[in-house]
This record gives structure tokens, sequence and C-alpha cells, in this order.
């Protein structure tokens, strides 16, 4: 099949979607992201106050921000397999679930004095991340029609996920990988680090994509 081709595959797919034709999945996603930002910004009342932003609720913003838009690709994983036959379509929801985000991580990283180029690879880990559980979403959506096995495997897969990689394999957990971003903490000697959590979520991407292939090749035509 040739690039032409495949792009509009592709395009033709993404038509397909109705996740982009439901302003709620990212209307939801804003306002609760928003929320943490919201209060840690200082009050009107005096000017030097903005040189001191309220860095718990900072804090907050780092890890709610991150969590929510797993949860929200998770979730998108799901929905988009009973609406759409493409799961390659997933990518464009997910990357606008991180471009619709980018203001807030601008304010962010106005507060925190953070190096651009640090935000950058922050967002691009974190789209990473969104569409490795938005792929699996797809995968027990179609592995477990009933939408409670699907509710108790995806929430149970995700507590999974996070708490284990909390003691082993650190550079996939989205938290350790962005504290590591988000911080003044040299990079130094991170070099193993970093390859780990950005090749890990390449390589999870692959694995996801060929079994992928396999169930789409045993579905009936």
């Amino acid at each position: 099949m040739s690039i032409y081709k495949y792009l509009q595959t592709v395009q033709a797919s993404f038509n397909e979607s109705r996740l982009l034709s439901s302003p709620s999945w990212f209307l939801g996603y804003l306002v609760l992201t928003g929320i943490p930002l919201l209060l840690a910004l200082p009050g009107p009342s005096r000017i030097d106050e903005w040189l001191e932003p309220k860095t718990n609720f900072l804090g907050v913003f780092s890890v709610v921000a991150p969590l929510l838009l797993i949860l929200y690709a998770l979730n998108m994983g799901v929905a988009h397999a009973k609406s759409s036959p493409s799961v390659y379509a997933l990518a464009g929801p997910v990357a606008l679930l991180v471009l619709l985000s980018l203001p807030y991580w601008t304010i962010y990283q106005g507060l925190t004095v953070l190096a651009p180029e640090r935000l950058l690879f922050a967002l691009i880990y974190l789209l990473g991340q969104g569409l490795c559980w938005a792929y699996g979403g797809w995968l027990i959506a179609l592995r477990w029609p009933s939408e409670i096995m699907q509710f108790n495997i995806k929430y149970a897969l995700l507590a999974f996920v996070l708490i284990t990689t909390f003691f082993v394999l650190h550079p996939l957990n989205p938290f350790l990988m962005l504290s590591l971003w988000l911080s003044e903490s040299p990079l130094h000697g991170q070099g193993v680090f970093l390859a780990v959590g950005y090749g890990g979520l390449l390589i999870i991407l692959m694995i996801l994509s060929f079994w992928i292939s396999r169930v789409k090749t045993k579905e009936p035509r």
C-alpha cells in the first residue's frame, strides 16, 4: 500500500470517529485539569505575589494533569472501539488533549521558570503515555464486551501499572518521569533513565500495534 493510500485510510477512519464530535470529552478534561492551576495562581491584591505562586497547587497540577490525560485516553480507547473500526484514529484525539492543555502548561512554565525544552520533552512523554493507554483501552473493549468487566479491568490495570512502576521500571511511571523534567534536577547522568522511559513507551506501542493487527485479522469480514 502506498503512503498516499495509507494516509487516505487513516483520514477516512478518523472522520468516522465520533470522539471529536463530542466536545464534552475535551471540555471535561480542560475544566478538571485547570482547577488546580487556577488555585495555584496568586491573588491580584499585590503585584509581588506573582513572584511567589502557591507551589502546593502547582505540585497538584503536575500530578492531576498527567493522571487525567491517562484516564481520558484510556476511556477514549474504550469508547472508540465501539464507534470506529480503526484504532489508529485514536492518535488524533489523544494529541488534541495534549494540545488543548498546552496553555495550562505554558502558565505552569511561567510560574515555575521551567526551561522550554524540559516542558517540550515532558509533553512528548505524556503523548506517548496517552497513546499507550488509549490503545490499551481499545483492546480491553474488544476483548471484554461487558461494560462491567471493562470498568473493572481498565482501572485495575491502571492502578497496577502505576503502583508497580513506582518500585520497578521507574522510567515508565509518568509521575516519576515528569518529576525529573519539571524540576531543576540536572539531567547529567540520567541518560539511561530517559532512554528506558522513551524507548519503553515506543516498544509498548509496537507491541500494542502488533497485538491490534492480530486482533483485527481475526475479526469476521
